[in-house]
């Protein structure tokens, strides 16, 4: 176990004392963090937040368990004193426990979870979610059943809570059984599925209209198919051994009535190669999306022949639909189109010590460009890192786009000095959304490390700041450390110098 203690001295605002207890045990790890600013000179108010993070690996008989707590003081706590913009941008702060429980062939676990929710003045409303209180989930495989056929389940019990008074509250039950039967050979694997999804809400607080009990029963089927074709070849002088590897999915949901089923932990699902080959178009229970569809895709990978190691990694894949939607969520356009955007990525070592990644979605129809990423990275040893990127989305309804451009870097300067930052561009907003700027001495048997960022918080507004700090190898750190900036911010960054072992074997 460690402690550390560290004072952030704010000229507008005073002293932060921030601390962090770590400990190690075989069976249990976890971290408490707190700060503490007695008195905030913008405000005039003592500002305080605390984190307890808690993973128990092993309870006996099967049991392990979490906890993670947040919460601070106000609801500008984040914005005016955190680091990082995932930090600075968060709106619910969660507090849950879980206990789960895992045996040969099925597995359980209980949460119980609920959230603080800041409301910026400045900003627009802030929509409480839904509170678990509790959920238990249940689900198994048995793979060993006559014929060579698979039984799968899935089950959940929820109690949807909220906050806010006169908010729809709801018992949600789930029960998915399903059974399939996987067919394969060395080149071709063929998979039949047919499920029940049975769901039965009681409900409180509803909408006039809107019974206090529904039930919801979707039956799914689905077949998976794939075909692995394999060479060998040349690239960059190696000899490598190349794939060839199609794949279809079937996928049938008749069309249930579902409008009279409130949302409470629904959303569309990002689009992505993932979720093109899953049942269901929305995260969580509330909806089941009808289809009708087959999803095609064909990906190709280079793997060294030796070792099984992946050099290369491409694939482009669509969706054709054979009816139109007619399951949504409120608000949602329908689709009725018949084939989904195209996806595209590619993915690998084009060079021997750079890398590159794209990901793209076209859509054939308005022929726009949905999204766009782009990132490279160049890295001849650690400690020397070069790293460019771009990523694009384009506007979609009430949802704004996205154009910024990304660059960052760690190389060796002169002598013991080591340049490390990055610059994170808007080009949509014309601002910067992040920069980081420092400078690293390596000192042989101490490190020194002098770090500025500045990130943009809110329109208009940004938060500065500058750290030092300096280590001595293996014994002890003074200052307050910008590591895990720099780790954040600079893919690929490396320590300078000796590393303390201590760091590696405490950290959970």
């Amino acid at each position: 176990m460690d402690a550390t203690f560290t004072p952030r001295i704010m000229e507008k605002r005073g002293m932060l004392m921030s601390t962090e207890y770590r400990y190690l045990e075989p069976t249990y790890r976890g971290t408490v963090q707190g700060q503490y600013l007695g008195h905030d000179k913008l405000t005039g108010t003592q500002r305080t937040s605390y984190s307890l993070k808690h993973t128990q690996t092993t309870l006996g008989y099967g049991f392990s368990g979490t906890l993670d707590l947040n919460g601070v003081s106000d609801d500008t706590f984040l914005s005016d004193l955190g680091h990082g913009p995932a930090v600075t941008s968060m709106t619910n702060l969660v507090r849950q426990g879980t206990l789960s429980y895992g045996s040969s062939w099925w597995s359980a676990n209980l949460l119980v979870q609920s959230f603080q929710t800041l409301q910026d003045p400045d900003q627009p409303p802030v929509t409480k979610p839904y509170w678990r209180l509790p959920q238990l989930t249940a689900s198994g495989t048995r793979s060993d059943l006559p014929l060579g056929m698979t039984f799968a389940f899935g089950s959940e019990y929820v109690d949807f809570r909220n906050p806010t008074p006169g908010t729809t509250e709801a018992k949600r039950f789930t029960l998915y059984p399903q059974l399939s039967l996987p067919l394969q050979t060395d080149i071709l694997s063929v998979t039949p599925k047919i499920g029940l999804h049975s769901t039965r809400y009681d409900l409180t607080n509803q909408a006039t209209g809107t019974p206090d009990k529904l039930t919801r029963n979707v039956p799914i089927f689905s077949v998976d198919s794939g075909v692995t074709f394999e060479r060998d070849i040349e690239w960059q002088g190696k000899a490598m051994t190349q794939t060839l590897e199609p794949r279809l999915y079937y996928l049938y949901v008749p069309d249930r009535n579902q409008d009279k089923i409130p949302v409470f932990d629904t959303g569309l699902a990002d689009f992505n190669f993932s979720q093109i080959f899953a049942e269901n178009r929305y995260s969580g229970g509330d909806r089941i999306s009808d289809a009708n569809q087959l999803t095609a895709m064909v990906a190709s990978r280079l793997l060294d022949p030796e070792t099984g190691a992946e050099a290369v990694r491409a694939a482009i894949g669509q969706r054709f639909y054979f009816t139109g939607q007619k399951v949504g969520l409120p608000g949602e356009a329908k689709r009725n189109d018949h084939a989904s955007d195209l996806l595209g990525f590619f993915s690998g070592r084009v060079l021997p010590k750079t890398s590159v990644d794209v990901a793209l979605e076209y859509n054939p129809q308005s022929r726009w460009l949905e999204r766009f990423n782009v990132g490279s990275r160049y890295q001849p040893e650690s400690g020397k890192v070069l790293n460019a990127g771009y990523r694009y989305t384009r506007d979609q309804f009430a949802t704004p786009g996205l154009s910024q451009f990304d660059i960052s870097g760690q190389w060796p300067v002169f002598g013991g000095w080591h340049g490390v930052g990055r610059i994170n561009y808007s080009i949509k907003d014309q601002r910067m959304v992040e920069t980081v700027a420092g400078l690293e001495y390596d000192g042989g048997c101490w490190v020194g490390r002098a770090v500025f960022q500045r990130i943009a918080t809110q329109e208009n507004t940004s938060n500065t700041s500058f750290f030092v700090q300096l280590e001595f190898n293996g014994f002890a750190k003074v200052g307050t450390s910008p590591l895990d900036i720099l780790r954040r911010n600079v893919p690929g960054y490396g320590l300078i110098g000796q590393q303390n072992p201590g760091d590696q074997i405490i950290t959970p």
